[in-house]
């Protein structure tokens, strides 16, 4: 049998320099950490050139075939 990996959901760490960063964009000053976790669960092109931008990922090896993405901002 093939052994299979398996990536977690993203854990991110450090939530409050992200939402720091998301709000200093324009259009975002008046935007609340609801729409700053609603912009996160939603997949888009802007949320991924947000992320590329301001974070960088890492895999840690948690437990055999179970993989933790960790998001870590700059």
């Amino acid at each position: 049998m093939q052994k299979v990996t398996v990536v977690s959901t993203p854990s991110i760490s450090d939530i409050d320099i992200l939402f720091t960063s998301w709000i200093s964009i324009e259009g975002n000053v008046s935007k609340t950490r609801s729409d700053f976790y609603s912009f996160l669960s939603q997949s888009s092109v802007e949320r991924d050139m947000f992320l590329y931008d301001h974070t960088v990922e890492s895999y840690e090896d948690v437990k055999g075939n179970i993989v933790v993405l960790k998001v870590t901002p700059l």
